[in-house]
């Protein structure tokens, strides 16, 4: 990344140009969040942050057959009259919320879907 700083004087960053100092800063920056999220997964602490994503990895059939289905179903979906984006987006990360916690208490009670 310091490589981007030094030809940013020479050659500004600039998305339209896909210009070598974009391309470092942008390639340096996903780097940089790579690793940072790497040493962050080893921690033991993140372990029980992650774990309803772990028990949503265990049960990803059924989360996915069972969304299929239920797609238009309440409380799964509800629809909203008005199109702001608060309201768009609680339509949309409730299922989610709801799914996750349905896989999250099918991991504690041991059920999972195989095939």
């Amino acid at each position: 990344m310091s490589l981007t700083f030094v030809l940013t004087l020479f050659n500004p960053i600039s998305k339209n140009l896909w210009s070598l100092s974009f391309i470092f800063l942008t390639g340096g920056l996903g780097f940089t969040f790579l690793a940072a999220l790497h040493l962050a997964c080893k921690k033991e602490i993140t372990v029980k942050l992650l774990s309803p994503f772990i028990s949503a990895g265990k049960n990803s059939i059924l989360i996915y057959c069972g969304h299929e289905l239920a797609h238009k179903i309440i409380p799964f979906y509800f629809d909203v009259n008005e199109a702001s984006r608060s309201w768009l987006m609680i339509r949309s990360l409730l299922p989610a919320y709801l799914w996750l916690s349905i896989a999250v208490y099918l991991d504690k009670k041991k059920m999972y879907l195989n095939v």
